[in-house]
């Protein structure tokens, strides 16, 4: 080994220099002795400033003496530390840093020196608590949204008997919304959820909280009444509320309830907590049926897990028997011309009891009972025939895509009974395009791809659904043959204009990088297409184009005719 020189010293200086994370150097007696570039660029300080001076220069007084007194005990007996301080830059301002300090020693083993590496983390640590908040929180009416719900629910499900009584759930929907919504529109629907949320946070106050449950339903776990208080008085109360004009922009609007209750004593377990709000969304259902602006207790009692499922299930196999799915259509347009480029077919069910159900409502069912095979093969079967419907009279379709489930995913002979399918009906595969999420990706990756690999090799169109969910490996991604990835809603909003969530950029990026399409999924206002446009994305659907419509409805809307029927 040579003997170091003053050319190695020149480079070492060099490299501190180039070094992006932040470094200072003390001596024994914790007084600085060098920092590098990084350090002035970060912390506003210049080398001369702070050189012969303490690191508690830069303290910000959010750490008590207690903090660094364990700091120091750590580092004195490891010779190491590492960890996050708030400290504070030249200017005043407040950051989250990262920080690593190892003992430098001399060959006696004897530390003379402390070297810190640091980095600074608080646009991370935002972006985390933003991501955090929209994780729990809807973002229309700020309220805390159904996975917040949920988890606080199981919380109070673990609380003792005693502590429960007194208290309720209550499932609320806001009667008649559909129609406001079709009638006068998205804008004027979000407007009318959010005069609504305001209100029933006004009328519950203290006694509970409110949640955004999904759509135009909202939830409150009620605390007890008190003393003299009567749950039908004080139910009866906010039914009475509600029974005012709301205040949208403008103009007033009347806007009922009905409203669904069941107490929490009811419960033993917090297993038993889906089927307790599935319980009180029946309740709820009960009081819309008796004609709405009404509120119904449940007192029945549950029924075991067992009779639920076998209920469930029931009422979905006499769905698929009975034809009470449908499939309805969700434009995707150009970004750029406005065009129409595709639809997305998109399951529902018309149930005699509850009227038209979002897949969330009973997809997961299927998928749990092995009949999404059955929903997935009737869906794919009911788009195909409606562009052969579309193409026989006179129309040009656009291609229409079909989600995959996992189990559809997976299933030997997809190919083939696909290919099957697209020669009796005459259609060429390039006008199907099946979507498949990340995560159902991963679960058998060679029999998923085998099965894409053969699809795309009769030209069928692959897109990956929710990109960005799924915390896939973008090296296994690589390797299915897709030809679109479509952003999830929450990302697309979770940006602004003028400063982009840099998730959407990111995966923008990433996409053209591998000559992929990319759709943006949950556009609602011409300021997220501003930024879509901007990033060059192509595609895009949401509420800012079109609800999803029946098949009828996509024809008077977007096509004429051109040949008689």
């Amino acid at each position: 080994m040579r003997t170091p020189d003053n050319s190695d010293a020149a480079l070492a200086a060099r490299a501190l220099e180039a070094i992006r994370d932040g470094i200072i150097v003390t001596d024994r007696n914790a007084t600085i002795v060098m920092v590098n570039a990084a350090f002035c660029r970060m912390t506003g300080f210049s080398g001369a400033e702070v050189v012969g001076k303490k690191p508690n220069v830069l303290q910000s007084g959010m750490h008590g003496k207690e903090f660094y007194r364990r700091m120091w005990a750590e580092l004195l007996a490891s010779g190491q530390w590492e960890g996050e301080i708030w400290n504070c830059k030249r200017n005043g301002e407040v950051f989250l840093e990262y920080i690593r300090i190892s003992a430098i020693l001399d060959a006696t083993g004897e530390a003379t020196h402390y070297a810190a590496v640091f980095s600074d983390i608080t646009d991370k640590r935002m972006a985390e608590r933003k991501l955090e908040w929209l994780a729990n929180y809807d973002m229309l009416t700020g309220l805390p949204n159904r996975r917040l719900f949920h988890a606080r629910l199981s919380a109070s499900l673990r609380e003792p008997e005693s502590e429960r009584e007194g208290k309720h759930l209550l499932f609320i929907d806001l009667d008649g919304f559909k129609w406001q919504n079709d009638k006068y529109g998205h804008a004027l629907g979000d407007r009318l959820l959010r005069s609504a949320a305001e209100r029933l946070k006004a009328e519950v106050g203290e006694r509970g909280t409110v949640y955004r449950y999904g759509g135009d339903e909202f939830t409150v776990l009620l605390d007890p009444l008190p003393t003299g208080v009567r749950l039908e008085d004080w139910t009866n109360g906010l039914l009475a509320a509600f029974r005012k004009p709301l205040p949208v922009e403008d103009s007033e609007i009347v806007q009922p309830l009905s409203i669904g209750v069941a107490p929490l004593r009811e419960l033993s377990s917090p297993a038993d907590s889906d089927r307790f709000v599935r319980h009180a969304d029946s309740s709820m259902y009960r009081a819309k049926k008796a004609g709405g602006d009404r509120w119904v207790l449940h007192e029945d009692g549950l029924l075991s897990p067992e009779e639920e499922r076998a209920r469930k299930v029931g009422e979905l196999r006499e769905a698929l028997a009975n034809g009470q799915l449908l499939l309805h259509y969700q434009p995707k347009f150009e970004v750029a011309s406005k065009r129409l480029a595709g639809l997305e077919a998109l399951v529902r069910w018309n149930h005699p009891q509850r009227g038209e159900l979002a897949p969330g409502e009973f997809i997961p069912l299927a998928e749990e009972t092995g009949l999404i095979a059955e929903i997935g093969e009737w869906v794919l079967g009911r788009a195909v025939a409606q562009l052969r419907e579309w193409e026989d009279w006179g129309y040009e379709p656009v291609p229409v895509s079909v989600n995959l489930s996992p189990i559809e995913l997976q299933r030997e002979g997809l190919a083939g009974r696909i290919e099957g399918l697209l020669a009796k009906l005459g259609l060429p595969a390039r006008l199907l395009e099946l979507e498949v999420t990340e995560s159902s990706m991963m679960r058998d990756i060679d029999p998923v791809l085998s099965n894409l690999t053969e699809l795309r090799r009769l030209g069928v169109g692959i897109a990956i659904d929710d990109f960005g969910t799924g915390y896939s490996s973008l090296g296994q991604l690589a390797r299915f043959p897709v030809d679109t990835i479509k952003i999830d809603k929450s990302f697309i909003q979770s940006s602004r204009e003028d400063e982009p969530a840099p998730i959407v950029e990111s995966i923008v990026n990433l996409a053209h990088g591998m000559k992929l399409k990319v759709v943006a999924e949950g556009v609602e206002d011409e300021r997220q297409l501003r930024l879509l446009s901007r990033l060059h994305c192509e595609l895009a659907q949401g509420f800012l184009f079109s609800r999803p419509l029946p098949a009828r409805e996509i024809e008077e809307r977007y096509w004429k005719k051109s040949a008689a029927r």
